[in-house]
């Protein structure tokens, strides 16, 4: 008789923690549906290479959200590389399809129509945060933690995503302040 391979603790943590950042993230962005559960991210491409999407998940709307972050501008080779993915994943899944990309670059509108081929569109939805909109969540976070106010389930969620959407730069410092603020507060 085969002994049941028992996961790892560290390994179920780190699928929880991946799946409770996912469903927190698509609350955070407003995205459609509520998130129901999370698919695998791996893909092949055409040329049978493997390439693997930022995140991809289903709602209970029975949508599949593909979910990328672009840390760079949004240029040809990158909306190439985002109609491969539409492409395998709606074979894949046969859902109706949401592809989002969050920018880190301003992209300069909320959504783009790409012509893949002559009869093949793909629309990408563009979330963008600004650096000042970044910091004023997280002074609006920082003073209601001094003054020990309540923050609402969103301003909850800023703690994790001003962390994430904010300039490499700065990401270090505000981490350790925003554990900072917290450590005293809890004291």
């Amino acid at each position: 008789m085969k002994e049941t391979e028992i996961y790892h603790l560290n390994d179920k943590t780190i699928k929880y923690l991946a799946l409770v950042q996912s469903k927190r993230q698509h609350q955070y962005l407003g995205l459609p549906g509520n998130f129901k559960i999370r698919l695998p991210q791996e893909i092949v491409f055409p040329n049978f290479e493997i390439g693997r999407v930022d995140e991809c998940y289903l709602t209970d709307e029975n949508m599949l959200i593909i979910l990328e972050e672009e840390s760079g501008d949004i240029t040809e080779n990158v909306l190439k590389k985002f109609a491969k993915y539409v492409i395998f994943e709606s074979y894949r899944y046969y859902k109706l399809l949401y592809l989002v990309a969050v920018c880190h670059k301003n992209p300069k509108n909320e959504f783009e129509l790409y012509e893949y081929a002559p009869s093949m569109f793909i629309k990408v939805f563009y979330h963008y945060f600004s650096q000042d909109e970044i910091w004023c969540k997280y002074e609006n976070v920082i003073i209601k933690v001094k003054q020990k106010e309540k923050l609402t389930e969103m301003e909850s969620l800023d703690i994790v995503f001003v962390s994430k959407f904010i300039s490499k730069r700065y990401a270090p410092s505000v981490i350790e302040n925003l554990i900072e603020i917290f450590q005293r507060c809890a004291d």
